[in-house]
């Protein structure tokens, strides 16, 4: 049955193929097989994850698939060597590569194949998107190895979307001024992920040219938001503060934002609505589920001026917690979606 599937794939017109975790999380051989198979009509390529025979069957076909444009990996860096010769075997001539890697590592594995990993990439790379994880496998005396590394961890001048998870132990050395001046100024996209950012929040220094941030769970308050206000990146467009610590809403942040996700900030609303008349005009997405707002920012939300010209503002927000003919009022004003 695979290979007769196999030979229908290899004659196809396909363009893409993603392999989801989910689906064949035991048959290595069996997405090798396919990989081999693939059409040169292939144009992107998701494998999430890649692991036993499927780096190597990956490496091979690369080289005959002169269309691809897009290729997405999500690998364990014990994989180092195969993860090397998958970057080596893209095209190093005139052509436009958007690559996404997301590597889980341990301190051994980080330190032994990361140099290796840089030198490998090729510079067709126009946008590369990073997710690096560090565990706490392997914590013993080459945690300290860890630092000259990381000082040039983020290497390529393509790199625009960086997203760090923070482990316990792997990334406590380094404080968030530190992480901040090592980012590349290429970043268009940063994601910080279970960060304490809390008590260095007013050292944080931002790349020039970020347009989409998101401090996830990073145990962020309401006076954290104040250091910063008047100190996000000047062309922000999208910014998510999900899982965070807020009481009140932000102030100051930038004319051109877009959208402003608050979810998940369970202690969010009370009497103090200011926030929402100083919110950007060009915001075109809020999204408050999961939090405690009620009718008195529902109000302020509809008293909110906007100008006509701007498409109306998707509001996100808890049902049961806004009187319902407050609501029928604020789907008259906003595209608002209950939870």
């Amino acid at each position: 049955m695979l290979a007769q599937f196999t030979k229908r794939l290899q004659g196809s017109q396909l363009r893409e193929l993603i392999m989801l975790q989910s689906m064949l999380m035991d048959a290595g051989d069996t997405i090798a097989s396919i990989v081999v198979h693939l059409p040169p009509t292939i144009a992107k390529l998701d494998l999430s994850p890649a692991f036993g025979k499927i780096l190597p069957a990956l490496s091979k076909t690369i080289p005959r698939l002169p269309l691809l444009a897009s290729l997405a990996i999500t690998s364990d860096l014990a994989n180092g060597v195969a993860l090397c010769a998958v970057f080596n075997a893209l095209p190093r001539a005139a052509r436009h590569l958007n690559l996404y890697l997301e590597v889980l590592a341990s301190n051994r594995s980080f330190v032994q194949h990361w140099d290796a990993l840089k030198a490998s990439l090729p510079p067709t790379v126009h946008t590369f998107s990073l997710v690096l994880s560090l565990t706490d496998l392997d914590r013993d005396d080459e945690t300290d190895q860890i630092e000259g590394p990381l000082a040039q961890v983020f290497p390529a001048p393509t790199l625009r979307s960086l997203t760090l998870v923070w482990g316990r132990h792997n990334w406590s050395w380094l404080t968030v001024a530190e992480l901040t001046a090592r980012l590349p100024l290429s970043l268009t996209r940063l994601a910080l992920v279970n960060w304490p950012l809390s008590a260095e929040v007013a050292s944080v220094i931002w790349p020039p040219h970020l347009i989409d941030l998101s401090l996830l769970r990073c145990d962020l308050s309401t006076s954290d938001m104040d250091a910063l206000a008047g100190r996000w990146p000047e062309h922000l467009r999208r910014l998510d503060l999900e899982g965070n610590r807020l009481r009140a809403g932000i102030q100051g942040l930038p004319a051109g934002l877009h959208e402003l996700d608050l979810n998940w900030n369970r202690d969010l609303g009370g009497e103090d609505v200011a926030w929402i008349a100083a919110l950007p005009p060009s915001l075109r997405v809020l999204n408050l589920a999961n939090t405690r707002v009620d009718g008195a920012t529902a109000e302020a939300i509809m008293a909110r001026p906007v100008p006509r010209r701007l498409p109306r503002l998707k509001v996100t927000m808890g049902r049961w917690s806004v009187p319902r003919d407050v609501l029928e009022a604020l789907q008259q004003k906003v595209d608002l979606v209950t939870v």
